[in-house]
């Protein structure tokens, strides 16, 4: 399955907004999510890579066939950001999504 890349809605520096990924179209509800895990980088770039930026994560969430992160901060008009979400289910499971985003002070 080819990693899925979604285009989030923009943020303003000073906010914390939650970008939610959807994972139902491959969860199922007898092997529900049980846990997550995000990452942010500037794009282009790698997300294992030095450029990964760990201090705009905040909360994480996650239901049975959907994970969510708070991102705060983030550089006006600096560049593209990618987050990518990773979600793991109870039978081990794990699929990845990546969203892009920019920050840009309106």
């Amino acid at each position: 399955m080819p990693l899925q890349i979604i285009t989030l809605e923009n943020k303003q520096p000073w906010e914390i907004v939650p970008y939610v990924f959807d994972f139902s179209k491959w969860v199922q509800s007898t092997d529900p999510i049980s846990a997550c895990a995000f990452g942010i980088y500037v794009y282009p770039g790698n997300p294992v890579s030095p450029t990964l930026i760990p201090t705009m994560v905040y909360a994480t969430d996650f239901g049975d066939t959907w994970i969510s992160c708070d991102v705060g901060s983030g550089t006006d008009t600096e560049a593209t950001y990618v987050i990518r979400a990773r979600a793991t289910t109870t039978a081990g499971r794990r699929f990845e999504q990546e969203g892009i985003f920019e920050v840009a002070e309106i």
